[in-house]
């Protein structure tokens, strides 16, 4: 593993391009993006797409692109603490939906600490 920064302007590949696409379509299930953009099955391989889901998702030029996507669909900060209370009653894993919502709010300077999300029968508790 490299410890190169990588730039936020480097070229998005298609790959992340038509994850990015389904990520932004499902409601923000990463693992169900990976699975249709990298052609896995999200059940029997549910670990694999949700961790290629948070590499992707963690990288620079990734965050960067997903940005201006939110900017161009004139997204504001208010639906995603709407979708934040969708997720939190999702049978999915929650801890990579919310980490992602909370990610973007943290890059759009929402949040400006990381806050610690506590899951206790089926209850997602925020403590920022």
């Amino acid at each position: 593993m490299s410890n190169e920064i990588e730039p936020k302007n480097k070229e998005i590949a298609l790959k992340h391009k038509i994850f990015l696409k389904e990520y932004l379509s499902n409601g923000f299930n990463g693992a169900e993006a990976y699975a249709k953009a990298y052609n896995k099955d999200s059940l029997s391989q549910f670990n694999i797409c949700k961790n290629g889901a948070s590499l992707i998702l963690n990288k620079p030029h990734i965050k960067a692109h997903l940005k201006d996507l939110f900017e161009a669909q004139n997204v504001g900060n208010s639906e995603y603490l709407a979708r934040l209370n969708y997720l939190a009653f999702q049978n999915t894993d929650l801890q990579v939906s919310l980490k992602a919502v909370l990610s973007y709010l943290k890059m759009v300077g929402v949040l400006d600490a990381k806050p610690v999300i506590e899951i206790q029968n089926y209850v997602a508790k925020f403590k920022i």
